[in-house]
């Protein structure tokens, strides 16, 4: 378990050297030199910009989608013919630089990620109300490796810098990177097993999410509404990385999907594509999240390795434990 450990923060220590130390050196000389410019210009040069947030979306496209509509949608684009299955990579090109550039940021875990004091907190069945959680911005949330949870959240104007539509589900967007993995993703698996992959859910907005946890909360109440659905701006859904999955033997996104051959084989393969099962079973207490084997994180092939070989979640990785350990007396 040490030499696991050991490896581990070498492999960090290499990411620090790699993607933050030589990019800041050579971001400290173009700093300096768009300085002078500036200096030159004046100060009447400006840059802004910003995108308003998609909120049009219905509550339920989301969260009940028979999946008998989704295959009725889908049959004449979902399979891939016998004929044209190949060993293919994706088809929407993502570069090396497209790959490693959103980890430029990353530091040591210990630098950049702590929770905030949990002086309120509220737990049902040992998971919190994300309501009585005091949160911190996200940080770098165009990486592949952003943490979106409890205890990071995203501004309400927060959407990804370009969203494509899934392939076979182009009512569903991602982020490319996501988007070019999800059609290899899905091609594998239908070549491979036979199985058709079908989507639930991809990119949310702020205010469809908060529809969704509002919604949950009428209908299910609290205790289950916590393990199941994000508090908005705490979800990875508006981060245009994640997906529910399921395929033609499973009616919703439910934990018997765990049963299936599909998942048997997404938990071999996901992370060949870029992908992680984002709540698992033996990691409630550091999720804070209810066991959900239809939700799948892409956070890059590299990663997604890294972390399916030390059975680490994205909490774990970022160097945080459970969001209970932060509680603190009110007094």
């Amino acid at each position: 378990m040490n030499r696991k450990q050991d490896k581990h923060q070498d492999y960090r220590g290499q990411k620090i050297v790699k993607y933050l130390l030589l990019p800041m050196s050579a971001c400290l000389a173009v700093i300096l030199s768009i300085a002078f410019l500036f200096h030159l210009l004046g100060d009447d040069t400006r840059i802004s910009g910003s995108q308003e947030s998609i909120a049009s979306q219905a509550v339920e496209a989301y969260e009940t989608m028979p999946l008998s509509s989704a295959i009725e949608q889908t049959e004449t684009t979902n399979t891939v013919p016998p004929e044209t299955m190949q060993n293919t990579t994706t088809s929407i090109e993502v570069s090396d630089q497209e790959e490693t550039q959103p980890h430029s940021t990353e530091q040591t875990a210990s630098a950049r990620y702590t929770y905030l004091p949990q002086s309120e907190l509220k737990l049902y069945d040992g998971i919190a109300d994300p309501r009585t959680v005091k949160a911190r911005d996200v940080i770098d949330p165009h990486s592949f490796s952003a943490l979106v949870n409890k205890g990071f959240t995203l501004p309400a104007d927060f959407e990804p810098a370009e969203l494509v539509p899934a392939s076979g589900f182009d009512w569903f967007q991602l982020h490319p990177a996501a988007a070019a993995a999800w059609t290899d993703l899905r091609q594998a698996c239908q070549q491979e097993t036979g199985i058709v992959l079908y989507m639930t859910s991809a990119y949310r907005s702020f205010d469809v999410q908060n529809m969704l946890f509002n919604s949950a909360l009428n209908r299910k109440g609290i205790a289950m509404s916590v393990g199941y659905n994000a508090y908005q701006g705490r979800s990875e859904h508006q981060l245009g990385l994640a997906i529910d999955i399921m395929d033609s033997n499973t009616s919703k996104n439910s934990t018997r999907f765990a049963q299936t051959e599909t998942y048997g084989w997404m938990m071999k393969n996901a992370a060949r594509f870029g992908f992680i099962l984002r709540y698992p079973a033996h990691k409630v207490h550091i999720t804070d999240y209810s066991y959900e084997p239809w939700h799948f994180r892409y956070v890059g092939i590299e990663l997604a390795n890294h972390l399916a070989e030390y059975d680490l979640t994205l909490e774990e990785y970022h160097g945080l434990g459970p969001l209970s350990d932060f509680i603190t007396d009110p007094s």
